[in-house]
């Protein structure tokens, strides 16, 4: 069987079972608990899960200031009972019994406080009106912070567009001098009127107050499993947390996972369950703390084990509302893997729904699209090399909505959660029940979907790019992907299909001829060499609340870029070879940012910083050596 009939099989088994309706029953519950990251409201929609699906257990972690999980600092569990804001003779701007929005999440206990508005100068005694980093704000004295932000989305969304809606501000307080306050988040709409009152010179006064409390407690993931044959496992994850009313984000992919739980179980029951070589584990948790929580405290019991995972975050967008396709983002090319292209085969069987106007053609009712890794979600932590599980993302994105409190129920669409409900289900059940017959179908589907892949990645790097180089790179990670589909079939031959990969590569650079070599790259990044010292990408939260407030700030836009970097720091190559790796798999990279950035991390204890010179050479000659590695390891 071809793997396009075998996904076409698993994909109506699902179908079989797998109910949007019900799935949006499980949306609508979930959104309505207000889900915030170690909280006794996030627990309620754990309980909530756990009671859904049978055999789920729900697995707690200690939180309290002082805990932490690799690079992830934990901090104290939080709640809160009531908050308010009002014009001092005037309107209420804030409640948080009606929009869970309108606090700064993790905001501190507050008695009634009544001062004057200000946006900049003396804060002290004041609320500070500001856009930018509130927790700054707080440290110059402000008695409270007001905060209006509304990130803007080229061609999806603008300030305006959101203008009656709060965006989703948080504290975090992870760090143990950090100080504590309260505040408030405005629409635009409440913040501009504020702003247009001060510009005329206009007194402003508000009171607000906030009753909150922050104690040592406990976090928890939901974890069901389905047993197979042997030890190994497929993850599926998706994260429930966020504020109340959030739907999309992520109640729809915790909905999913419900809805999959019980079509498995259904089919299990019944006897059409196929036989699972594979467990097939389903993590509910919250977001990044959730997954670096599990991963450390049960390791090494993973390690080795699993598959392949995937993760699912906002899958049921009403798209002609939210604007984004569906999106199945691969993991990053630092580690070998087929999951990405497993979770891009799926998707295109699956997006073949309504025949062509006289024609046999199959195409899509809905929007969609395979894309490179990019991170954001609790894939990056599961994709990264020093953990070692390939681990694709299906999102809708970009969504208008997103992080807004107009991500409501009426956003959500039972279809599209059937949909992405069908893909993650006959995704996990190829990867859970795959032989060496199995793994030989999508061989062949990588290797034939190689060349597509290779000249789309050349044609948008445009005709100066260094193509020989790009050839060469991305066919020994293809070829790396390939070998990797051993962890399912460990008989399997590959090397027929990597040959087809090489001779796809070198053909496609000949035709578009060796462009523009880069630059060779000097200085330190030349001969320093970083090791990682801590699994998972380093979460630099707590390291960053530790810098100065200017230092802070600068990094604070550039600390996702980094990870990267990371990924393929590996005490091997040099970090002019680590930017060269990046270069060639996103199309840039800035060799004095990898310096700091590896500093950065050195000062954290997260990797320890060696110069090239003083290594064994078989260690210090990197880039071949360490493709050849990548390939072994698999």
């Amino acid at each position: 069987m071809g793997i396009g009939e075998r996904i076409d099989a698993l994909l109506q088994l699902c179908a079989q079972e797998f109910s949007g309706p019900r799935a949006l029953d499980d949306v609508r519950v979930i959104s309505g608990h207000h889900r915030i990251q170690v909280s006794p409201m996030i627990r309620a929609a754990c309980q909530y899960v756990a009671q859904q699906v049978p055999g789920a257990e729900i697995v707690s972690f200690p939180a309290h200031a002082g805990a932490s999980y690799w690079s992830q600092r934990l901090f104290p569990e939080w709640s809160c009972e009531e908050a308010e804001l009002e014009l001092v003779g005037g309107e209420r701007l804030c409640r948080f019994s009606e929009d869970a929005c309108s606090v700064i999440q993790r905001s501190s206990a507050l008695p009634p406080t009544e001062a004057e508005v200000a946006e900049s100068g003396d804060l002290r005694g004041k609320w500070a009106l500001v856009r930018g980093d509130a927790q700054r704000a707080l440290a110059s004295g402000a008695v409270g912070v007001l905060t209006d932000p509304m990130n803007e989305v080229p061609g999806v969304r603008t300030r305006t567009d959101l203008y009656d809606f709060r965006q989703y501000t948080s504290f975090w307080w992870d760090g143990v001098a950090e100080p504590r306050g309260a505040g408030f988040v405005l629409t635009p709409r409440q913040g501009d009127a504020l702003r247009r009152r001060l510009a005329a010179g206009e007194p402003v006064r508000v009171r607000g107050h906030v009753r909150s409390v922050f104690r040592d407690g406990e976090t928890e993931n939901v974890v069901a499993f389905f047993p197979g044959e042997t030890d190994a496992e497929v993850w599926v994850c998706a994260h429930i947390c966020h504020p109340k009313p959030f739907a999309n984000d992520n109640a729809s992919g915790a909905a999913v996972r419900v809805e999959l739980a019980r079509a498995l179980r259904s089919l299990a029951d019944t006897g059409r369950l196929p036989r699972l070589k594979r467990g097939i584990r389903l993590m509910w948790m919250p977001e990044m703390l959730g997954t670096y929580t599990y991963l450390a405290s049960r390791e090494p019991a993973w390690r080795g084990r699993v598959a392949c995972a995937l993760n699912l975050d906002m899958v049921g967008e009403r798209q002609e509302l939210t604007r984004g396709p569906l999106v199945v983002e691969h993991p990053p090319r630092a580690l070998p893997t087929f999951a990405g292209d497993l979770a891009a085969a799926v998707l295109s069987r699956l997006s073949r729904e309504t025949a062509a106007l006289g024609s046999s053609r199959r195409y899509a009712l809905f929007k969609h699209v395979v894309t490179p890794f990019s991170g954001g979600s609790d894939h990056q932590i599961l994709s990264d090399p020093t953990v070692g599980i390939g681990s694709p993302m299906l999102i809708n994105w970009p969504d208008k909505y997103y992080h807004t409190s107009a991500d409501t129920l009426d956003k959500v669409d039972p279809e599209a959660l059937a949909r992405s409900g069908r893909l993650a289900g006959a995704y996990a059940l190829f990867a859970a029940t795959a032989g060496t017959e199995e793994a030989a179908a999508l061989a062949g589907e990588m290797a034939a979907a190689f060349p597509g892949e290779l000249h789309a990645t050349l044609a948008e790097r445009g005709p100066e790019a260094d193509a020989a180089a790009i050839c060469v790179f991305f066919a020994e990670r293809e070829q790396a992907d390939l070998r990797s589909l051993r962890a399912l079939a460990p008989d399997l031959d590959v090397e027929p299909f990597c040959a087809d990969v090489a001779a796809a590569a070198a053909a496609e650079a000949r035709r578009w001829g060796s462009g523009s070599p880069a630059p060779a790259i000097s200085g330190e990044a030349a001969h320093l060499v970083a090791t990682r010292l801590v699994p998972g990408p380093a979460n630099l939260r707590g390291v960053l609340a530790g810098l100065p407030p200017a230092e802070r700030e600068a990094w604070q836009g550039r600390r996702g870029g980094g990870m990267q970097y990371e990924f393929w720091m590996d005490g091997r190559r040099t970090l002019a070879e680590v930017c060269e790796a990046v270069r060639l798999e996103t199309g840039a990279a800035d060799p004095e940012f990898a310096v700091r950035y590896a500093r950065l991390l050195a000062a954290a204890g997260l990797v320890r910083i060696q110069d090239s010179a003083g290594l064994p050479r078989a260690v210090a000659d990197s880039a071949d050596s360490a493709d050849s590695a990548d390939s072994k390891e698999v």
